[in-house]
């Protein structure tokens, strides 16, 4: 069995679980004082391997020339694979060079790779997003395999988040989908033949089926390459089956349809961008329709295009009908400035300036909770 990592790191300190951390931070407004910020960051990068943007910099890359997106032909195509049902949609689409360093480190070397993360100025800090955690299983085989690729795109879509048994990320129902500019297959194979598998066929293609270890539970991971540069990774059969299909046929409806609103908010130019549209079934403890920690029965979606350079200035865009829900989004981000502005009768925008490092753990440990990805400790 191969160990999905997330519930081995603890930092020094003792922790409780995760709503008593945030119930006391959120609503006291002090998560940058009750925890010493470093050792918070490395606590979330360790349990959640997708939001370890600006702290960690697990994946490391070259900077491309500013007009290097990849064809919006390719990106339309790319989400087209994606179930219908998905409730996160998460975008990278400026080439880098893939240069994995991976996340099993000791407690020192994570405070080693936070203090470079301190100093150095990152143009694509989010960019790795979509393929975090399908890089980080297989004990980081996948990541180091890859290492030196090219990644034109990469892309998240995922659903039905709910708490893990035991210490980990959220549990979820997701795809992630990472085309390369070279043939990736050879390195694939390489790095999962490490590890125990079985291979079934799935829409007449060989599909890898690794049992790894999420808090408590054994699940299954699945690992295909249905063309020599596309990388796919599902969390379960159903939504493997469902991409690998979507792939064969032409389709006419999609994830997230351009009719939603949060669809106003995305540039067209953006390196990265993110959508939530908001499942009123969810089961995590970010989403208004269930939270202790916020609450809004109205609430559409939200949507951010992220700055990616340092000084920043994150812009979310919230949808709701409800105005106190507009209030109750924007006091998640209080303990970081906010100002936010109406954009229209059901949308307002909320302006987060990124000084400092802290500010941005603070930032990325709630933008992850809020898409979804929320570790449990």
């Amino acid at each position: 069995m191969v160990t999905y990592r997330s519930d081995i790191f603890r930092p020094p300190g003792s922790f409780n679980t995760f709503r008593t951390v945030v119930e006391l931070n959120l609503k006291s407004a002090v998560i940058g004082s009750i925890y010493d910020p470093p050792h918070l960051a490395g606590l979330l990068m360790r349990l959640l391997l997708t939001f370890v943007f600006l702290v960690l910099l697990s994946l490391s890359h070259s900077t491309p020339s500013a007009d290097a997106y990849v064809p919006k032909s390719l990106e339309n195509e790319l989400i087209g694979y994606l179930p219908t049902d998905v409730e996160t949609l998460i975008v990278s689409k400026k080439p880098y060079q893939l240069k994995y360093f991976g996340v099993g480190k000791t407690w020192v070397e994570m405070q080693e790779l936070m203090e470079k993360a301190k100093r150095q100025k990152h143009e694509d800090d989010y960019r790795t997003l979509p393929i975090n955690v399908a890089l980080g299983f297989a004990d980081d085989e996948l990541g180091r395999g890859l290492s030196g690729k090219t990644v034109l795109f990469g892309i998240e879509g995922s659903k039905r988040f709910r708490a893990p048994h035991g210490n980990a990320g959220s549990r979820y129902d997701g795809c992630h989908l990472c085309w390369f500019k070279e043939s990736i297959r050879e390195e694939v194979d390489q790095a999962i033949n490490r590890f125990p598998k079985r291979i079934v066929h799935i829409s007449e293609e060989a599909v890898n089926v690794m049992s790894v270890k999420w808090g408590f539970e054994s699940v299954d991971i699945f690992i295909a390459t249905p063309k020599k540069n596309l990388l796919v990774v599902t969390t379960d059969q159903t939504d493997m089956e469902t991409v690998l299909n979507r792939m064969k046929t032409k389709q006419s409806n999609r994830a997230l349809p351009a009719s939603f609103p949060e669809w106003s908010s995305i540039s067209s130019d953006s390196s990265f961008y993110a959508i939530r549209h908001f499942n009123k079934f969810s089961e995590d403890d970010m989403s208004p329709y269930c939270s202790s920690l916020w609450e809004d029965p109205s609430a559409v979606g939200f949507a951010i295009c992220a700055s990616t350079y340092r000084p920043m200035k994150q812009v979310l865009c919230y949808y709701s009908k409800n105005p106190s829900g507009h209030k109750a989004f924007a006091g998640l981000f209080k303990e970081v400035y906010v100002s936010d502005k109406k954009i229209s009768e059901h949308c307002s925008q909320i302006q987060i300036p990124i000084r400092t490092p802290e500010e941005a753990m603070h930032f990325d440990f709630i933008f992850g909770a809020l898409l979804g990805h929320m570790p449990y400790l």
